[in-house]
């Protein structure tokens, strides 16, 4: 019986591969930025290295963690409805505001490094934080890490849970993408 179950997903695994397309595609992810000194001076666009997608009605949600210095955004989108020849710029999800750690000022309670996100069926996009800021380079953990859900149709936080202080900082990472994924898979609302 595993064998058969085995082989059918194989089967469905190869015909689903062979119905994949392209949306978007562009040389090299381009921030829209603001015109602030502080995100022009910082951004390096050689550090941008996108670590997760979360495809939704009407934008594609990208995660660029802060590996490296120089992300001025670390939770973006782009419009789903683009023209293959377009290279869009990530817009900053859910605005400028959200990311003052691309200008090097640490606010907690805002995005740091986003590596996961999740959008669930009442339209609420999950995100993991991990706190940290410039992980391969000398992984400085500068908050802990936490879980934002934000409501889609208004692009306001709606929970937030912060993992506490005495747990491990791996351990807190590995908490923080197992129960987002468990509470999604479950329906959590």
């Amino acid at each position: 019986m595993q064998l058969i179950i085995f082989l059918v997903d194989l089967l469905c695994a190869s015909t689903t591969a062979e119905i994949l397309e392209t949306i978007a595609q562009w040389p090299l992810l381009d921030f829209a930025l603001p015109y602030e000194r502080e995100f022009l001076n910082q951004y390096r666009p050689e550090n941008v290295v996108p670590t997760g997608i979360e495809v939704g009605w009407d934008r594609i949600f990208i995660s660029v963690p802060r590996l490296r210095a120089g992300i001025p955004a670390t939770l973006n989108y782009i419009p789903r409805n683009l023209p293959l020849e377009s290279s869009p710029q990530l817009q900053a999800y859910p605005s400028w505001d959200w990311h003052a750690a691309g200008r090097g000022n640490l606010n907690c309670s805002m995005l740091i490094s986003v590596y996961r996100t999740k959008l669930d069926r009442c339209d609420r996009l999950w995100v993991i934080d991990s706190g940290v800021m410039t992980s391969i380079d000398d992984f400085r953990p500068v908050c802990s890490p936490k879980i934002m859900v934000f409501e889609l149709k208004t692009n306001q936080l709606v929970r937030q849970f912060t993992f506490p202080r005495e747990v491990s900082f791996r351990l807190r990472f590995f908490l923080s993408s197992f129960f987002l994924h468990l509470f999604i898979s479950i329906g959590f609302n």
